[in-house]
Formats: C-alpha cells, structure tokens, sequence
C-alpha cells in the first residue's frame, strides 16, 4: 500500500495497490466480521484516489450492501458524482469502464491494471464453464 502525503488537506491518503486489493477483496467476499474491518479500512481512505478499487471491491462484495451506505457514505457519494447509482449495489463493469474515461476520476495506471486483471478474470471465469473450452487468452486494452 502507497502513503503519501496531501500538504494541500494535510491528511495522510492510502493508495490501494495490487497486493492491498486482493487483500480487501477476500475481506469483502468473507465472513460478516471481515466485511465489516475492510469497509472501517475502506472508510479511512481517498475516495477520489482509490474509486477505481473501491468500485471494484463494491462490485464483488457480498453481504449487505447497506452497510457500504452506512459505512462508507463518502465513497458512495463520490461515485454517484461520477454516474454510478448510490442506491444499487450492483454496479457493473460497464459503468465502471466509463469511470476509466472521466477526466475527472484521474484513474492512476496501477488502478487501470487491477481493473483489467479483474476484466480479465471475469471473462475467463463465465466463458471455461462451457466444457468445449479447456483454455481462453484474452488481451483487453483500454481505449
């Protein structure tokens, strides 16, 4: 996880990266105690810097996404400036590519890289449950 420091609000920002999403992802597809600690950890970070994951934690969480409103109000009002629906847990990968494309999200390369791998993941999961298919490469590039 990347800290730096944001003189201009004097706060310190966790950055999300690779290893941290993971991290939070099993977190958030766990138990309800564990749903629970990622969204306190997810509470206390940048909503602006972080949305990308945060968006894609939310996508895969189970659980009551209640407590995404409840807990994590900032993030959820801060995607709903960016166009995705504050009242509706499942966002899709669809809304989430056109966050990719706001020039106001300001997505950092590390953020699109987890967005493909997990772009990446999910067409290999939904396409091997067909039993002709043993094997899929798939090459996804942003535009």
């Amino acid at each position: 996880m990347d800290v730096k420091d944001t003189k201009n609000r004097g706060t310190r920002s966790i950055i999300i990266d690779r290893d941290q999403y993971h991290n939070l992802l099993s977190m958030v597809k766990s138990s309800k105690e564990d749903i629970s600690l990622a969204l306190e950890c997810i509470k206390n970070m940048d909503a602006k810097a972080n949305v990308l994951p945060i968006l894609l934690l939310r996508k895969n969480a189970s659980g009551n996404f209640d407590d995404w409103i409840k807990t994590c109000k900032k993030h959820i009002a801060y995607q709903y400036s960016l166009g995705i629906d504050r009242d509706r847990k499942n966002v899709t990968y669809s809304e989430i590519y056109k966050v990719t494309k706001n020039k106001d999200a300001n997505i950092s390369q590390n953020h699109i890289d987890i967005f493909l791998e997990e772009m990446n993941n999910f067409f290999k999961k939904h396409m091997i449950k067909f039993d002709f298919i043993d094997d899929v490469n798939i090459n996804i590039k942003l535009k």
